[in-house]
């Protein structure tokens, strides 16, 4: 970024862990699941009773084939990436 700006490498550095620690950047990181040795990919969407969605998230984010659990809005509020 520093060289596509202009700006010193310090600058760039230290303004992005600013947006960082503020909230003004967030990031999504996209695995390539066969290079982790995982062939099928696959998204689980459910809708949890709120009161139950901690205790029913858990249950899947303990097994080895998810590698992610976690809480969202909309029509389903339970993703697991398996």
């Amino acid at each position: 970024m520093a060289a596509r700006t202009g700006h010193p490498e310090s600058t760039v550095r230290r303004r992005i862990a600013r947006l960082a620690r503020t909230g003004g950047l967030l990031t999504h990181v996209v695995v390539g699941t066969k290079r982790l040795g995982l062939f099928i990919d696959a998204n689980v969407m459910t809708r949890v009773a709120p009161g139950r969605l901690d205790a029913v998230g858990r249950a899947p984010a303990s097994h080895p084939a998810v590698h992610g659990a976690f809480a969202t809005t909309g029509a389903a509020n339970l993703h697991a990436a398996v």
